[in-house]
């Protein structure tokens, strides 16, 4: 067995004052470092102002970066994809990646912020989001089919202080001699850890499966059987959207959906770096 290729990206999310909550995501690859940052505020998450950077690559051929000038005075919650899609349209999917992950952050650190919020207690932001984003996974497990309470799952683990959220994923692209690519990709963060590995064979799907060790509800672990339903398909022409439908769509894990979206960005890197190199290194990333 061969490894070829690996991309980690960390997101953690910590209140710097009083008024400012700061969430930040590092990308660190074979090749290359990125970083991005969103300052907000604590109460309304409205966006004081965001940046990007890219400070390490092949040759420096992709090193830039700056701010994001439209996203201030967003909101950073659940509906800030159209906006991050608008004011990343001309800097590339790098950038709006990393944002999307601060935006995440956030999302799934408020929790610490009860207060702050508006929130007496954890169940009051519980009931906020039974009532509005019912048959979401994106913080906690589909709650209209919850076997226990948010409170339940994190109640006498969890005590807050000014670091709200950390995430790490991972993907590491690794060949042996029969010609085949594996990805496994990871993911981590306060309330998951699960793992995916996908085997590609000349980019079709021919296997992949995944296993929690950690997750919020027995109901996540259903979600499990359907990544068997991406077999057969061809790995890089399915488009975020797609992926999500072949797992489950509104009844499937967003945080599956991350992973393998990071093993699709990680394939994608390793291909684009093959061209910076002219073809040196990993050459592996053409056949998957």
């Amino acid at each position: 067995m061969k490894f070829n290729f690996h991309c980690n990206i960390f997101t953690t999310v910590q209140r710097s004052s009083e008024k400012e909550v700061v969430a930040q995501s590092h990308l660190i690859d074979t090749v290359m470092n990125a970083s991005a940052k969103i300052r907000a505020s604590v109460n309304s998450f409205k966006i004081f102002d965001a940046r990007w950077d890219i400070y390490h690559s092949p040759g420096g051929k992709l090193n830039t970066g700056g701010e994001v000038v439209g996203l201030r005075g967003a909101e950073a919650y659940i509906d800030a994809g159209p906006v991050l899609r608008a004011a990343t349209e001309s800097l590339g999917a790098m950038p709006r990646y990393l944002l999307t992950d601060c935006i995440a952050g956030i999302v799934l650190g408020e929790i610490g912020l009860l207060k702050e919020r508006g929130y007496s207690n954890l169940d009051e932001l519980e009931h906020f989001w039974r009532e509005n984003q019912a048959t979401s996974c994106y913080r906690f497990a589909h709650m209209d089919k919850s076997t226990q309470s948010w409170s339940g799952y994190i109640e006498g683990n969890r005590s807050w202080t000014d670091y709200l959220f950390n995430r790490t994923k991972t993907a590491t692209i690794f060949s042996d001699d029969s010609g085949k690519i594996k990805v496994c990709g990871t993911l981590a963060d306060f309330y998951h850890e699960l793992s995916i590995l996908v085997t590609l064979d000349k980019g079709i799907i021919v296997d992949c499966d995944g296993q929690f060790l950690r997750c919020p509800d027995s109901s996540c672990l259903e979600c499990i059987g359907r990544l068997g339903d991406l077999i057969g398909k061809s790995f890089n022409e399915l488009t975020k959207k797609e992926l999500g439908r072949y797992i489950g769509g509104p009844l499937g894990c967003s945080h599956l959906l991350d992973i393998l979206d990071h093993i699709k960005l990680t394939i994608n890197q390793a291909h684009k770096y093959d061209k910076l190199k002219q073809g040196n290194g990993s050459k592996y990333a053409n056949k998957a």
